[in-house]
């Protein structure tokens, strides 16, 4: 066993690129939600909390407000803070496990979706199939080169 490689994730290679076309896709501040998606492992939350910085707008994590009922079941604030953040004309980031497809089951409409990908990198066993046919069914403005890839299924948290 090693320890979690935290020092491992890298931002994409084409960081720049991505926050630059997404503030592009942006236009003017102004009612926007942003998804941020990509497979377990390649670093989704690193990156998106890095675009949230960049681009000074809030960050909302979808495992923050799962229920425990599968990948799709998400607390209904969810949705209402989304909703306040859109309706108060300013533009929002959520990243997740399959971001598109929950926003879409919370009623929210996606203007702009950023994945994380490495050819490399096919995720844990358990998601592969879901992975592969969300993948297939949402295409995604602009790709994040993804730079970790490695086995992780022998990762051990520290403990502090």
């Amino acid at each position: 066993m090693r320890t979690f490689p935290i020092n491992d994730f890298q931002l994409p290679s084409n960081s720049e690129e991505v926050v630059k076309k997404t503030w592009q896709a942006l236009g003017s501040w102004r009612a926007f939600l942003i998804a941020v998606d990509g497979r377990s492992g390649l670093g989704k939350s690193v990156f998106a909390r890095y675009l949230s910085f960049r681009l000074n707008m809030p960050l909302f994590e979808l495992d923050e407000f799962k229920t425990g009922n599968g990948l799709l079941d998400h607390r209904e604030e969810l949705k209402a803070l989304i909703k306040r953040r859109i309706s108060a004309d300013r533009p929002v980031i959520v990243e997740g496990l399959l971001a598109k497809e929950v926003l879409i089951r919370v009623e929210c409409q996606t203007d702009w979706q950023v994945r994380l990908s490495n050819a490399n990198f096919v995720g844990p066993e358990e998601f592969r199939d879901v992975c592969e046919n969300y993948e297939a069914r949402f295409t995604p403005d602009i790709i994040a080169k993804a730079t970790f890839v490695g086995d992780y299924t022998d990762w051990v948290i520290p403990q502090s």
